[in-house]
């Protein structure tokens, strides 16, 4: 080139240019080739670049597209490593076991030398999220490649990008969004960590957020980190950037028009405000939250309706159908309880600005729909989802009993010395009258009774009754050393002092039969408040609460309108049959099929106990009257009993029956086609159970003016929602027309109910034998119409039960008149109560309830 270039010849200088462009593309072509099959990926690109520059210098259009198809397929292949590589690390994020807390899980304060234990939890999720922010990190890599490629194929790409990231999102949503604190601030588990585990994993939900720019490449993902980091801050008293946090997932759900993560923003952005008290601003994002979180169970019900009977497993398509990626991902209960929890801090904030009555209507509307069954749909139909005080007061009336509603609520105060919030419990209960009145109260349970919460009072109850015999925790010490006094004799005077002291002395006021100790509360509790065995609460004088009060207990006021309707139809109809179910004798179940039961199954007692009832029932039989419509004459028959052990049979005589015993066992966890839970459950055989689920109760036709189901055991987990087995058992035979039900919050194998049913069976026969005194002679025997509603209501006005009755009369004269099977159950229960054994012994009868609507009219 120097010799061509003195002798000043272009034509030599131009071959030696082309020869050696030529020779180094080639050079550069054969490295790029070498470090292909050694798989370095990023030289070989290096190397096909300066190729292809070379190739644009020498003009060349072939060389440069063979080094442009080059340099593409190294740009695959780089994606495809990352892409390989991401899913390998993703694997191992979802096989991480869970394992125990060690000695060595601890931690040093930022800034001292204070080491701290580590959670269990924050152990586990740990490693696993590092995983998963390594993963991400990858794909991150791999969107960037995807950018270098660029063209049709590029887009392909990235939509493997984003599948992979939605498969992450589900992943993550599954783990994080949570139903089982639902007493907490905060929310996605973020009140399991301490308040350094927050930090942490805080930083590193943002580090993994902020690897890309998903705002922009995946909304999604963005949307869950919002929401996820988010509410660390809001675990860490960081308000304004959780609400900065939140206003992102507001603004990214919008632009999804996901409406599950535009629920679930609008939620935790009102908690914020609710926590700075800003209640203007967080009332109408609560009421936006309730609609978006009632539309999408409505969505998911109606996807389930044309499942055509589908399986436990037909929410798998919900997502799909409601709009929503990660619907299918979170847990069942979720929306069910998100909404129940944004109506519990709309109640919160109505009553916080002084609106008791519409506090009392928007609690009583969040009650109505808190459960999505047969039995919302009929009261929806016959009485509207958004009842107003003056339905409410109405019922009240109707079943001259007042309501009680209860609500626990929370104030959270932030500690700097603790790095937690203080929780400040507080139970709210309005007190409805028949006269078109309404009391509010406020108890403060933390600050006047220094307890932690009401929750805690009943778990001390629980352990101090021993309400799980089986359990494989060491309770020889708890024996040993808690006196019955500290076990459970201060929780229920604790518990009556909360529930009943502010408002007793106003109830007595009320009615004259209040002071007779025959007039019937009518408690509506809420969430786990359904687990406070209020008949046993003892009062300052040493009386239990049954001893002065009979109880019953509802869903709501529309319930109690809608029990009021079944027991009209029952009255038209006045069966004259007595069931009694019990467990037919096998040999020992599998094990497998335990699972389905709180206890193993007994039919020795079931056995036992049915007999007794038989007996029972047979010895003191009911008169029935009935009527034709054509002519006035009465014709009179008495009860006949019946003892089944096959529920195919019990099927066939449920629609035949007036009274119901159910003496075998209930499921402990089982989820039916329609979302709804409990079944009773017979053992068939040694391998073999069968199952009458409240699904298919809810769909029969029953004239049953009672249903006792003696062995039942409220969870202490899953009341807290919508799939209780007990609470679905009582809303199934609801719904099929029964318009009471007594139930036991528990049953333990040791326990005889038998004790107390066969007393309340001899006390209900005899108040259906006993004429009434204030009564027309033929009220009974003839259809309830308007007039004689009317006129029955006006006599019992006119006659109330007065203190001296009782002598006057005769025993049980007002279980007579008003044939309550509250004011019943309390008799029986008084009665068990005159032998000291019972008690000083409350476990045998304290958990009894009646649920529903007792009276007789």
């Amino acid at each position: 080139m120097n010799i061509a270039a003195s002798k000043k010849n272009r034509e030599w200088m131009a071959v030696l240019s082309s020869n050696l462009k030529r020779l180094s593309y080639e050079i550069l072509v054969r490295e790029g080739v070498e470090e292909l099959e050694q798989d370095h990926l990023e030289e070989a690109d290096l190397i096909f670049q300066r190729a292809q520059e070379v190739a644009q210098e020498a003009r060349n259009a072939k060389w440069e597209a063979d080094m442009y198809k080059a340099r593409k397929d190294v740009q695959h292949a780089v994606f495809q490593r990352c892409h390989e590589a991401a899913l390998k690390v993703f694997e191992r994020a979802q096989q991480v076991h869970e394992h125990k807390l060690t000695e060595d899980d601890y931690f040093v304060v930022p800034g001292t030398d204070v080491m701290v234990q580590h959670t269990e939890t924050y152990v586990n999720v740990w490693p696993r999220m590092l995983l998963v922010k390594e993963a991400v990190e990858m794909w991150a890599a791999s969107r960037r490649v995807t950018q270098r490629i660029g063209g049709t194929e590029s887009r392909v790409l990235q939509n493997v990008v984003n599948e992979a990231l939605d498969t992450v999102a589900c992943f993550l949503a599954k783990r994080c969004f949570d139903t089982e604190d639902t007493q907490s601030l905060s929310w996605m588990r973020t009140s399991l960590y301490s308040y350094h585990e927050c930090v942490m994993l805080s930083s590193l939900w943002t580090d993994m957020a902020s690897c890309d720019v998903f705002a922009e490449h995946h909304k999604l993902f963005a949307a869950l980190a919002a929401a996820q980091i988010g509410n660390f801050y809001l675990a860490t008293n960081q308000l304004s950037e959780a609400q900065a946090q939140f206003d992102t997932l507001e603004w990214l759900a919008g632009e999804l028009d996901d409406p599950l993560l535009r629920a679930a923003g609008h939620t935790f952005s009102a908690i914020v405000n609710w926590q700075r008290s800003r209640y203007a601003a967080a009332e109408p994002l609560l009421r936006a939250a309730v609609l978006e979180w009632g539309a999408l169970r409505d969505a998911s019900s109606s996807q389930r309706k044309k499942e055509n009977g589908g399986d436990d497993t037909a929410d798998s398509n919900e997502g799909k159908n409601c709009g929503s990626k990660l619907l299918a991902s979170v847990p069942t209960d979720y929306v069910s309880i998100m909404e129940s929890v944004s109506f519990k801090y709309l109640v919160s904030s109505i009553a916080s600005t002084y609106r008791y009555s519409e506090a009392l209507e928007v609690l009583e509307h969040s009650l109505v729909c808190k459960y999505r069954d047969l039995l919302f749909d009929k009261m929806r139909v016959n009485f509207g989802a958004q009842p107003t005080l003056e339905h409410i007061v109405a019922t009240s009336s109707l079943i001259r009993s007042p309501f009680i509603y209860q609500v626990a609520t929370h104030r959270y105060d932030w500690s700097v010395d603790e790095r937690c919030y203080v929780v400040d419990e507080k139970l709210l209960m309005w007190v409805v009258l028949q006269r078109n009145e309404m009391r509010f109260v406020e108890v403060g349970v933390t600050k006047d009774f220094k307890v932690p919460s009401i929750n805690g009072l009943i778990e001390t109850l629980r352990r101090g009754l021993l309400l799980d015999p089986l359990s494989t925790g060491n309770t020889e010490t708890e024996i040993t050393l808690s006196l019955p006094k500290r076990a459970w004799v201060e929780p229920l005077q604790t518990l009556y002092a909360i529930f009943v002291d502010p408002v007793v002395e106003f109830l007595r006021a009320l009615d004259p039969l209040f002071l007779s100790k025959n007039g019937v509360i009518t408690m509506i509790p809420t969430e786990q408040l359904w687990l406070v065995p209020f008949n046993a609460l003892i009062a300052r004088n040493g009386n239990f609460l049954v001893e002065d009060f009979a109880v019953q207990l509802a869903f709501c006021a529309t319930q109690c309108a809608f029990s009021v309707l079944s027991a009209k139809r029952v009255l038209q109809r006045d069966l004259q049959r007595d069931v009694v179910l019990v467990q037919r004798e096998i040999d020992a179940p599998a094990l497998h099929l335990l699972s389905h039961v709180a206890f193993p199954f007994d039919s020795l007692r079931s056995r036992k106990e049915g007999d007794l009832i038989v007996r029972t029932l047979a010895e003191n039989k009911r008169s029935v009257l009935q009527s034709t419509r054509t002519t006035d004459s009465v014709c009179v028959t008495t009860s006949s009993e019946t003892l089944v052990e096959d529920l195919d049979a019990f099927r066939e005589l449920l629609p035949k029956s007036r009274t119901v015993f159910i003496a075998t066992s209930t499921t402990s966890a089982t989820r039916n086609d329609d979302n709804s839970a409990g079944a009773i459950c017979m053992a068939v055989s040694h391998e073999e159970i069968d199952l009458l689920r409240s699904s298919e109760i809810s769909r029969m036709r029953l004239f049953a003016e009672l249903v006792v189901i003696s062995n039942t055991n409220m969870s202490n987990a899953r009341v807290a929602g919508t799939h209780d087995d007990v609470q679905g058992l009582i809303r199934g035979f609801f719904s099929s027309g029964v318009p009471c039900v007594i139930v036991g919050q528990w049953c333990t194998p040791d326990m005889t109910p038998s004790e107390l049913f066969s007393k309340f069976f001899q006390l209900l026969s005899e108040a259906n034998n006993k004429p009434r005194r204030f009564s027309c002679s033929h009220e009974v025997a003839t259809t309830a119409t308007a007039t004689a509603k009317t006129t029955t209501s006006d006599a019992e006005l006119k006659h109330p039960v007065r203190a001296n009755d009782e002598d006057e009369v005769g025993g049980h004269d007002a279980a007579c008149f008003y044939r309550h099977k509250a004011l019943l159950l309390a008799w029986a229960i008084r009665a068990l109560l005159e032998d000291n054994f019972f008690r000083f012994a409350p476990r045998t009868w304290a958990g009894y309830c009646c649920v529903g609507y007792g009276s007789h009219q």
